[in-house]
Formats: C-alpha cells, structure tokens, sequence
C-alpha cells in the first residue's frame, strides 16, 4: 500500500511537470464521472468479495488462511482499481487544472493533497466496506484460538479497524511525503531568489552549482524529514515504551552484548491483529524498535528474541543508510541518464519525463526489491548468529550442530551458525507468518516467502561455504552502491566545473 501511496503523488507531481497529453474526459463533468465510476467499480468489487467470503463462512470446513487469502485478494483487487483510477483521473480528465483553478498553487502542497483526495477516499471507501468480512473472519477464528490455547483478542470496531488502516496504510508514508511536497513547493516558488543568492555565496566558476541551490536545499529538506520521520510515526501508531520486566532486560541484554544503541523499545499496539516487529531511524537518537502487542502474546520469549536480533541484524549492518545511498545513487544515475537523453538523443521534454518516470518505478522495484531481499536473509543470519552466542551459554540440543561438532576447532566455532538457533529462529519466522495467515511460500517483494528464507538460514547453518558465498555477494552489494553513490558525486562536481 505504502508503494501505491508514492506512486500515486508521484503522478501528481509527473503530471505537474508535463501535462496531461491526452484528456479523454474534459471538464468538471468529465472528472466527476471518473471519481464516481472508480468508486463505483470498488463497491461493486468488494460486494463481489463479500459475498464469496460469506457464503464461504456460511458453509463451514473452510481454512482461516484461505478465507484470508480471499480477504487480501479483495484489498489488492480495491488497491489495483484505485491506482488505475488514479492515473485515469491525473492524465486522463482535467481534475488537476480545476483543482488548481479553485484553490491555486500559492499554499505550499495544499493543491497536491486536494488532488489526492479522491483516491484516498477510493482506499477508505474500500476498507469500510471491507470490515464486516474482516470481522466475520476473526470472529470464526476464535473457537479454534481458544481449542489450541492461543490468546484471542477483542475484535476491533469498524471505528478502530478504520482508524489502524488509515494510520498504518496510509500516513505511514503519506505524512513524510506530503511534507516533502510542501517544501518542494515553497523551494520553487522561491526558485530564483535562492538561485541568486546560491550564485552569490560560491561565485562565478561554480555558476551550474549554483543553479542547483534549490535542489540542493529540496534534497537537505527530505534528508531533515526522513531523520525525523520516526518520531512521527511514533505518534502516528501510538506506540510506547515496552513496560519493565523480564523481557525487556532480557531484550537490551541482548542489545548491550551486539553494541547496538537506540532511543527506546516500543510496545506497538495494534488490536492484537499485526504480530511484526520493526526498526525505525538512522541515527540511534532518533531509532526505536517496535514490536508489535500480537508479537508480545503470541511468541515464547526465545522466539521474540529471534525476531529482535533481526531488527538489530538491521541497525548492526546499516541497512537503512545503505537505503539512503541506494535511492540517492538511482536518482544520480537517472538524473545522468536524463541528461544524457536530452543532450545526445535531442528527445522531447515530454519523451524524457515519461522514460525516466518508468525507469525511476522499474529500478525501484526489480532493483531495490532484490537489494532488500537480500539484507532481509542478512539480517536473518545476524539473529542467528546472536542467537547462537546465547546457547553457547546453555549448550546447543542439536547433535548436527558443526559449531559443537567434537571435531571443530575452537577458533573456528564462530564460522558456524548454532543449529539450534536456526531453528528457534526459524521457529520464530514461521509462527509469526501462521498467526497473521500468510502462507509459507508466499511471495513477498521486499522479504521473500517465509519458506525460502527458513530453509536458507537452516542450510547455512549446515554449510558454512554457502554462508560464506552469501557474505560475498552482500558485500558486492554494498560495494556496488557505494561505487554508485561515489559516480554520482563525481559526475556531479564534473558538470559543477
């Protein structure tokens, strides 16, 4: 969801920068009949899912993860129909122009929001209507719950379900962005007097970097809100401090003995329903690691444990700022490529724009999907490693473990993962995906299925060759952005000179 909310602002601004080529639906009347058609076809959409989902429950010996399964296909289906609708709607009718036209473009990003609304209404419309099958399917879950002695949760209100989806789905990412759209509007109103001043302060030899002030000072502006953006979502999700007690001193024990700071654990609360845990934040003044109530319940406290040395796996390898030099590095090369279009291939403005926006969604998700798969294993292999030194202090129960094996040597045990805590880990991966009815081989664009990544970390522990060779290829990784990162700055300060 959080994609679709970027790339639905992301036609916004697209659309700001080269018009809308082909209105098939001039005028108010003409915008009007996409909002309401769009929200039509949702409804339509989800009576169908509804009534699927219903007759299902109504005839019994159904499986809770295939009625979810139903469930998430309709999410999809309503997500798929608002995107369309959105692009529809931007390049297709004249909604941006009239939007404008009524409340101008002088408020910084509040033309950009009034544009959004309607797709955002699209998505809440959608997750209204969807409640009564998400109550129904909880409500038939928690005969089995109980059977098995599996705590249950009250069943959140339409008000709350509405609320989490709203906070979780959609300011998550659209707070951040909507600030950033902001700031980008107050830099180009101001465009030429920032230029001059740039201009002034570095002198003529540097004249093309001065041109840049603007969009230098927009890049320090998102730098500023993503480095606080952890704090917002604090706020947004209503997370607080994990209470005192066993857990948690076990939890910063854990912590102190990888060297990891952060600002505080927070207790994620989430109705019961979300059983995750989460990192947030580059810089430890500023980080929290959230673990959500559903964990907390539902988890032993050596399978928490598993899932917190994943969070630290994280932190402790520096994903988020390799993130940081993946998106700023893309965006060099695609502002080169840009260039390069536009200098050596003499295409059109318009041309340009459209090739780089496609470019910009596609390294983004083959590109970035396959980077973030890779540091999830990653940092599945740190918690195992954490995980291991705390059976070292209790002694691994598996007789297979090469880290216990009589014939290891002593100063090799550390290039073996214990087996045990593989497998507590795996545990973990596993348990976490049942209680929020995903299927083990589900795919997942950013973390791969739960089966992949069980049998790599078990096979691993078995073989330290494939571990080693795993090691390898995310170091290249992290070699290669940061070659990349280092190309763009030296493009940068060519063309500066």
């Amino acid at each position: 969801m959080q994609f679709l909310i970027i790339l639905a602002a992301g036609m916004v601004l697209l659309e700001d920068q080269i018009g809308s080529q082909m209105v098939i639906c001039p005028g108010i009347s003409g915008a009007t009949a996409i909002i309401f058609s769009v929200l039509a076809l949702i409804m339509i959409w989800i009576r169908a899912a509804r009534k699927k989902i219903f007759s299902q429950l109504e005839s019994g010996g159904i499986l809770s993860g295939s009625l979810q399964k139903d469930y998430a296909k309709a999410q999809n289906g309503m997500r798929f129909i608002s995107i369309v609708g959105q692009s529809l709607l931007i390049f297709g009718t004249d909604w941006t122009r009239i939007v404008q036209g009524y409340v101008g473009t002088d408020m910084a990003g509040l033309d950009e929001l009034i544009i959004l609304i309607p797709f955002l209404g699209w998505i809440c419309t959608g997750f209204f209507f969807l409640y009564p099958v998400d109550r129904a399917i909880r409500e038939s879950m928690i005969g089995d719950l109980i059977f098995v002695s599996e705590p249950v949760s009250s069943i959140w209100t339409r008000r709350q379900y509405l609320s989490f989806q709203f906070r979780f789905q959609i300011l998550l990412v659209g707070l951040p962005l909507m600030l950033i759209i902001s700031a980008k509007d107050l830099i180009e109103t101001h465009r030429n007097f920032l230029t001059s001043e740039g201009e002034a302060i570095l002198g003529g030899r540097m004249h093309e970097l001065a041109r840049l002030t603007p969009d230098l000072i927009l890049g320090l502006s998102a730098g500023i809100i993503f480095i606080f953006a952890p704090v917002m979502i604090r706020v947004i999700w209503s997370a607080e401090t994990l209470p005192r007690g066993p857990l948690r001193d076990g939890l910063y024990r854990l912590a102190e003995h990888t060297g990891m700071k952060f600002r505080d654990i927070l207790l994620w609360p989430t109705y019961g329903v979300i059983v995750n845990a989460a990192v947030i934040g580059l810089f430890s003044r500023v980080r929290y690691i959230l673990l959500s109530d559903g964990l907390i319940e539902s988890l032993s406290d050596g399978q928490i444990k598993s899932v917190f040395g994943h969070e630290l796996g994280h932190i402790k390898l520096h994903h988020m700022l390799y993130y940081l030099v993946f998106a700023v590095a893309s965006m060099g090369l695609i502002g080169f490529s840009g260039y390069y279009l536009d200098s050596a291939l003499d295409l059109s403005q318009n041309l340009t724009e459209i090739i780089l926006g496609l470019t910009i969604m596609l390294i983004w998700f083959v590109v970035f999907g396959y980077i973030s798969r890779a540091f999830e294993r990653e940092a599945d292999i740190f918690a195992v490693k954490v995980i291991s030194g705390e059976f070292d202090r209790v002694g691994c129960t598996s007789p297979d473990c090469m880290r216990e094996h009589p014939e290891t040597d002593n100063r090799k045990r550390n290039q073996f993962l214990c087996l045990s805590a593989a497998e507590l880990f795996e545990s973990a991966l596993q348990r976490t995906a049942a209680l929020n009815a995903i299927s083990r081989h589900t795919k997942n664009w950013r973390h791969g299925s739960i089966a992949s990544r069980c049998d790599f970390v078990t096979e691993a522990a078995k073989n330290a060759k494939i571990l080693r060779r795993f090691e390898l290829k995310t170091w290249l990784i992290k070699c290669i952005l940061i070659l990349s990162l280092i190309l763009c700055i030296a493009w940068g300060i060519m063309t500066a000179g």
